[in-house]
């Protein structure tokens, strides 16, 4: 268990027409048995599954797991480092709970960089359903901004999604 725990919140898009809602996805594969909910989400061996998952009124609360099998750290004694031999299709477990709310569509997820990322969240449920194309919105703090004024920027990134005009140059006056 951690010492310290963070988490972030997010804001569901609504559930695509051809797919069932996000919450009853999850619950669906917690009813079965943990070898039939893991998916590898990348094709390149990152494996992940919901560990467990439940309803408790307007909240559906639970955990998803990525199985590590590969670049597995090695055992520190005081004989130096051993390899930890895990049997084949074992693999160490990273968790990050989650908490959703239904009415307002908001995930508290577990800030855990070795488990699962809301990209990762959204690749699993292309698994169980292609059709079903999520995206998670940050939800910022309502003192961010504040946070930032006056401080010197480090660093600054932008993403934008379907640009229409790629060869437009951009001024860094604009920016700044």
């Amino acid at each position: 268990m951690d010492a310290n725990v963070s988490g972030r919140y997010f804001r569901l898009s609504a559930a695509p027409p051809s797919s069932s809602d996000f919450p009853e996805m999850l619950l669906a594969q917690a009813a079965k048995p943990l070898s039939l909910r893991e998916y590898d989400v990348t094709g390149t061996g990152v494996t992940a599954r919901v560990e467990h998952c439940i309803e408790d009124g307007d909240f559906v609360i639970g955990e998803f797991c990525r199985k590590q099998m590969t670049n597995i750290p090695p055992q520190a004694g005081p004989d130096g480092l051993t390899p930890i031999p895990l049997p084949n299709g074992q693999g160490l477990g990273h968790l990050a709970a989650f908490r959703y709310h239904r009415p307002t569509r908001v995930i508290l997820l577990q800030y855990n960089m070795q488990c699962v990322t809301t990209y990762r969240i959204a690749l699993y449920l292309m698994k169980i359903n292609a059709a079903s194309v999520y995206g998670f919105a940050p939800i910022l703090r309502e003192d961010a901004l504040e946070r930032f004024k006056d401080k010197k920027i480090r660093s600054f990134s932008v993403q934008f999604a379907s640009p229409k005009n790629l060869a437009r140059p951009i001024r860094e006056s604009a920016f700044f």
